[in-house]
Formats: structure tokens, sequence, C-alpha cells
């Protein structure tokens, strides 16, 4: 089958205007033995194994909700790893590590987006996914005043609520995700979004500061939300369309063409470089993107990760470490996976190597010896959002 174009529903994805090249359209090629009309049944198979919802799923499920604090005031979040990925990063850079670190509203929003899309799949194991999902809201309201942060503790045993802008966001983020919330999350969403509209209005966001600190994430993190359809909804309209601008030309700014990643410096690019570029292509999308530099800074990260840092495992198999010349990592593979995926209608380069990709985290050896130190359970959370697209088109 090599070399032979067929017509499948990706085809069809992609005849519609497309904001880089909108006279072209295209059918699949086969690299491989699958097609891709194979590699979604072959999807469905995994996730629909009743009664045991054997494979990767309900691995990546189970180390989910492992990862989910179950007391304190940390109970409803997530996400324990946070400690480890923060204790790392900060070791390589050099840097002061805080070893009261624990949850992580951004890693829960990441989490609970993966949960949701669980949710709506036909097959389920018997597990009350809901619970979880109720006790993150638990969390979001004990942190929440006026707007959403982080309580804090101090050596004293006394606690203060430090409010954030970012951990505002990614908590509306994480409450819109949630279908059947509550009466009073609802409340709550309402005012973390009056909040966030008197912060824009009064001019008390600077995405400067974001980018001096090496975050630009927090920046994606706000283009997420405002190029939403449920940021056009908000009451600061007129300036909508300027913060999205701002947003882009940040995230345009803090690119190195270099190291074609964000927010990495010498010191830090072995660990965070592919890191920072998985976190920001998942936050951000090329059909949410209004500026085409942007987009063309897009396009050259995920290319830069098919070019230089897919690892050949196997027969027909690539995969993707978490840092530059690391092992194979399950999790990073399934991010990139999802990424490569959302972005199909593109690229033909997106699409080259999704079976192969596949092929790594279908037969991967899920309780052998390869799972490495890193495999974090917020991306490992994608493998949902995956499950969905198929089952959608």
């Amino acid at each position: 089958m090599s070399g032979t174009k067929i017509k499948t529903r990706i085809e069809a994805r992609t005849s519609l205007i497309n904001p880089i090249k909108s006279d072209i359209t295209y059918s699949v090629i086969i690299e491989n033995e699958y097609s891709a009309i194979d590699l979604k049944k072959w999807f469905r198979k995994a996730f629909k194994k009743d009664p045991d919802f054997s494979g990767v799923s309900e691995y990546c499920l189970k180390k989910i909700l492992e990862d989910q604090f179950k007391e304190d005031n940390s109970k409803g979040a997530w996400s324990k790893r946070n400690y480890d990925y923060v204790k790392y990063l900060c070791k390589e850079d050099g840097t002061d590590f805080n070893e009261s670190t624990k949850e992580s509203i951004t890693m829960s929003s990441m989490i609970v987006t993966g949960l949701v899309a669980f949710e709506k799949l036909n097959a389920k194991p018997k597990t009350n996914i809901e619970l979880n999902i109720k006790m993150l809201e638990g969390y979001l309201n004990r942190n929440f005043s006026s707007g959403f942060g982080m309580i804090k503790g101090s050596n004293s045993g006394k606690k203060s609520f430090n409010y954030s802008p970012h951990h505002n966001v990614r908590a509306i983020l994480a409450l819109i995700e949630i279908n059947n919330i509550g009466y009073e999350i609802k409340e709550k969403l309402r005012k973390a979004v009056k909040r966030l509209e008197v912060d824009i209005e009064n001019n008390f966001i600077d995405y400067n500061e974001f980018i001096e600190l090496g975050k630009p994430e927090v920046i994606s993190a706000f283009h997420k939300l405002f190029s939403s359809s449920y940021g056009k909804a908000f009451n600061f309209k007129k300036k909508l369309k300027y913060h999205i601008q701002e947003t882009e030309n940040f995230l345009i700014e803090s690119y190195s063409k270099i190291y074609r990643t964000w927010g990495v410096k010498d010191e830090n690019l072995h660990s965070e470089s592919i890191d920072k570029a998985l976190f920001l292509l998942s936050d951000l999308s090329l059909d949410s993107i209004h500026d085409n530099h942007l987009r063309e800074v897009y396009i050259d990260a995920v290319d830069n990760l098919l070019e230089n840092h897919l690892i050949t495992v196997g027969d027909n198999q690539l995969a993707i470490p978490f840092v530059i010349d690391g092992e194979p990592d399950l999790a990073a593979t399934i991010q990139f996976y999802w990424i490569l995926l959302k972005n199909i209608n593109y690229s033909k380069n997106f699409e080259r190597d999704l079976n192969k990709l596949a092929n790594f985290i279908l037969s991967f050896d899920l309780y052998g010896s390869k799972i490495n130190e890193f495999n974090y359970p917020w991306y490992l959370s994608s493998i949902f959002l995956i499950n969905k697209f198929y089952k959608d088109i």
C-alpha cells in the first residue's frame, strides 16, 4: 500500500478553508501498513475493550486518578507529580526549590480537560470520574476570593490567599470544561470572569512580566481563553481583539529562532526545550491563531520536534522524549500526537508520522521497565482528547 492515496474523512476536514494554504486539499498518503481508517479503528478498539477497558487508556486513567490529592487543602487538585516536576526543573536550572510545592491549578486544568473528554465517551470503565471532578470543584471553591488564586501556608502555620491573574485564567479554563457544574461553581465562574474583566479594564496584566520570568505558557493561557467561544462573550469586547493581538505579539517575540521553542536559555535548554514547546503547542492551535507570523512560528516549533527530536523505537515506531536526548516518553508522545492530530488540517508534515507514533503508544510496555522518571499525568490525559477526536469525525 506504500505511496497509495486513499480518501478518508480526514481529507474531508482538510477541504475546509485553510488559513495558510486555502486552495490546497490533499489525501492521506499511506506510508506504513496502517491506513488512517485502520488507525481510527485501532484507537476505538483500545478504548472500547469492555469490560476491562484494558490498554493504554486504562493505564493513563489509573495514573491520573492516583495523581489527585485526597487530603488537606490540596484535596481535589492535581498534581502530586508536580513536586517532582518542579524539583527537577529547579535542579537543572540551578534555582532554589520550594519544598512546600504541591498542587497546580495549571496542571489541574490540563487534566480535567482530558477527563471531561473521557466523560463524553460512550465506553467508560466503572469509575466515578464525576466524583473526581467534583473534588476539583471543591478545591477551586476553597481557593476563591473574588477570583482564583492559591492558599499558601507559612512556617508559623498561618495561611494566606494570593490572588493571581494566571491562576484565575487557568481556573476559568478548567470550569469551562466542566459541563455539569453546580450553581455555586457557576456563580464563582461568573465572579472570576468579572475579576478578569476588572484586571483587563484597569490594565493590571503585564504580559512582558511573564516573558521576563520565562513563563510564556502564562500568555498562552490568556490567549487560549480570549480566543475561545467563551472569551468572545466577555464584557470587554472592545479590548478583546487588542488582547488577542497583544498575546500573539508576545508569543512571537518570545520564540527563539535558534532553539525553535519558547522561554528557554542555554542553562535550561536540555530540560525545558521540548516541554515548553509541548505546553504552548497544546494551549494554542492553528485555528485559534489570528496572526500569520505566529502560525509560521507554531509550524516551525512542530517541525523542529518532528525533524530533531523523534526517536525510532523498533519497527515502525516513533516516540518523543521529555528532555533533549532523553528516553522515549509515553506521556510526551501522547501529547505530541494530540498536537499533530488537532492541527492535521494545516500541514502534510503533521500527518506523516502519526501511524508510527500511534504504534509506539499502543504497543508500549505499560508496566515494564521502560517507564522513565517523567511520564507526567497532565500529558497522559490527552489520550482521551485523541479518542474523542476519532469518535467525533
